[in-house]
């Protein structure tokens, strides 16, 4: 090996050699090997000869190598023909990719408006992660899904209730699939889980019941002789607009009833936990209750009033 680096022409390998200070009497000369040209290789090399001071005439020695550190990527394109060809492709590719993930996200399964037929039912009891929609008319089941959830989503009816559930299959779904329900007449509607319920139009002869189990939500408007409202976890029920003659209910958790909108004759309602309500009575019998955390708030005109308090909770007048 030549004291002075040797470089080669055009594009490949080129050693680099160089002396350093002799460390305790031992010439050192290091050398690194270089690649000319583009690419770069992602791993050059390194190693170094000693001389040893007893045999002056020997020539130098190899030691073993090691690897260096990854080369850094180069922003400046190639010089040869070929070379820039291969970069010019790569970065067309590169702008072809956010086609490509284009592609893949409008390529999700067809929404189905499939219509199931059911009918003698006047109540809904829902166990699926799904919105609901219910309104007066003839009967009528359609799922607003994607193909693939709607094979996995039940409904039948049983003791005068449509029963919607899921067939047991843990679903990865995005967003929250859509379910459209008539039906002539409506008496009630129970939620386990976090299924909602948008429930308007109906001008009942029957008393209503609204039940949540789990953090589902119910939003109701329309008349009835009485309405029943329990709400057992975080879920709401919002009472919208309508009137009922008497409207009866409680809340165990952390769950709201938002109903100063809706008009009552005779209101009785109990809250045991942190829960709110807001209330609207028409000149009827208010009979109010908290245990716990939870406050009442109510408005209107009451014939009798009757409030009780343990807690930290309130009850008042608007």
């Amino acid at each position: 090996m030549p004291s002075s680096a040797r470089r080669g022409s055009g594009t490949g390998w080129t050693d680099a050699a160089k002396t350093s200070g002799a460390a305790g009497g031992i010439p050192t000369r290091s050398w690194r090997r270089v690649f000319r040209g583009w690419p770069r290789p992602s791993l050059p090399w390194t190693g170094s000869w000693r001389r040893s001071p007893s045999t002056p005439g020997r020539p130098w020695r190899a030691e073993p190598g090691r690897a260096a550190r990854p080369a850094p990527l180069l922003r400046r394109p190639p010089g040869s023909g070929a070379e820039m060809e291969g970069f010019r492709a790569r970065r067309a590719g590169m702008r072809l990719f956010p086609l490509v993930l284009a592609t893949c996200t409008l390529a999700l399964p067809a929404v189905a408006g499939e219509s199931r037929t059911l009918s003698g039912f006047t109540r809904i009891e829902l166990a699926a992660p799904v919105d609901v929609e219910v309104r007066p008319g003839a009967f009528q089941v359609t799922l607003e899904v994607d193909s693939d959830v709607a094979r996995h989503l039940v409904t039948q009816v049983e003791d005068d209730a449509l029963r919607i559930s899921m067939d047991g299959r843990n679903l990865n779904v995005h967003g929250k699939p859509r379910i459209k329900v008539r039906m002539p007449a409506f008496h009630g509607i129970r939620i386990q889980g976090s299924g909602d319920a948008d429930i308007a139009g109906f001008k009942g002869q029957e008393k209503v019941e609204l039940r949540i189990s789990g953090s589902g939500d119910i939003r109701y408007a329309g008349t009835a002789p009485g309405l029943a409202v329990a709400i057992e976890g975080s879920g709401d029920v919002v009472l919208a607009e309508g009137e009922v003659g008497s409207l009866q209910g409680s809340i165990q958790g952390s769950g709201n009833l938002k109903a100063r909108e809706f008009k009552a004759k005779n209101v009785s309602f109990s809250i045991e936990g942190s829960g709110d309500a807001d209330l609207r009575v028409a000149g009827g019998a208010l009979k109010l209750a908290v245990n716990g955390s939870g406050d009442i708030r109510w408005t209107g005109e009451a014939s009798t009033v009757s409030a009780a308090t343990h807690g930290s909770g309130s009850i008042a007048k608007r």
